[in-house]
């Protein structure tokens, strides 16, 4: 029995069931989550009821400092993964309203791509905006236009995407290239970050380049040099030529240009 990708051909009514119905199950997870964040909020908060405001001497003192630093810190990790699991399940309300209401048999990746855009563009807009959200639906329409592979299950996709990044502090596509498991349609395999990997070797090339019109500019200037000292009667042999080891060396903070994803192919071809 063949499983149904909601890939970018996919049309008709049980294409649509197939994507609310994966958003639905990531939703539900999220849930899940959120009730063992609060169960173990709970647990923390009655902690306290074991612990100690004074001490009897300096150790004591120390051990309940601690306690409480401990305690404030965990508060803070269980707070952040409450607020994602509530951003996350809003995400996807958001998403399967999209799709249920709006989408109706065209490309699905052009769709997403663009509904990710103009949610993006509500949150900025709001009274009250929600920056992280609107950055986090500008990385995913990006994503969605630039990633998924032909026949890609483009909602499997999207959630991956989703419990990657994170809703409160989003991570960019190209984070997400290094890392994930592409998908044919219907099996995953370990990522190989060709995009990534291109990018490198372009870089490489690109820095090959460079010492060889460094190394052909000093002899250029050498040649120069020699020729000039001829001509005004000067000895070369009493020149003074720096040593190897005082030439320039790449600074530990040279800048590092960002190619764009899409444009790596272009570039290469250029070579």
């Amino acid at each position: 029995m063949s499983v149904l990708i909601v890939n970018d051909s996919a049309q008709g009514p049980l294409a649509k069931s197939k994507a609310i119905e994966t958003l639905k199950k990531a939703q539900d997870a999220a849930q899940e989550e959120l009730a063992k964040v609060d169960k173990d909020l709970k647990a923390k908060v009655t902690e306290t009821q074991t612990y100690q405001v004074s001490a009897n001497n300096t150790s004591q003192e120390r051990a309940v400092e601690n306690r409480w630093f401990s305690y404030s810190e965990s508060l803070s990790v269980l707070s952040g993964r409450r607020q994602e699991s509530l951003q996350k399940q809003k995400v996807l309300n958001q998403i399967m309203f999209e799709i249920d209401s709006k989408w109706n048999g065209q490309g699905m990746r052009t769709f997403l791509e663009h509904t990710f855009m103009d949610l993006s563009l509500n949150e900025m807009t709001d009274d009250n905006p929600e920056v992280n959200r609107a950055l986090f639906y500008t990385y995913l329409s990006v994503a969605m236009r630039e990633l998924p592979e032909k026949a890609e299950d483009l909602i499997g996709f999207m959630v991956g995407y989703i419990n990657f990044s994170g809703i409160s502090k989003p991570k960019p596509p190209l984070a997400f290239v290094n890392s994930r498991n592409y998908s044919n349609g219907s099996k995953s395999v370990t990522a190989r970050s060709t995009k990534s990997e291109a990018i490198s070797e372009l870089v490489e090339r690109r820095m090959k380049v460079v010492e060889e019109l460094r190394a052909s500019n000093s002899k250029l200037e050498d040649d120069k040099n020699s020729s000039d000292a001829q001509e005004e009667g000067f000895d070369e042999s009493k020149v003074i030529k720096p040593k190897a080891s005082d030439k320039l060396k790449p600074s530990a903070s040279a800048t590092i240009i960002n190619i764009a994803p899409n444009r790596v192919s272009e570039v290469l071809m250029k070579d």
